[in-house]
């Protein structure tokens, strides 16, 4: 019973961690794009 649990245990976490890659990419691409809109908009010439 004991592994049972165990192995329950690191089957949830695997679970939560693919979830938060997933979740966090696009979150990052966005925050790229987002800070490159504002450079952008201002007067730093870092644009490509």
């Amino acid at each position: 019973m004991f592994e049972q649990r165990v192995n329950s245990d690191v089957l949830t976490v695997s679970t939560v961690n693919s979830q938060d890659q997933v979740t966090q990419k696009p979150l990052r691409d966005s925050v790229k794009q987002a800070l490159k809109n504002y450079f952008c908009s201002t007067e730093w010439s870092g644009c490509e």
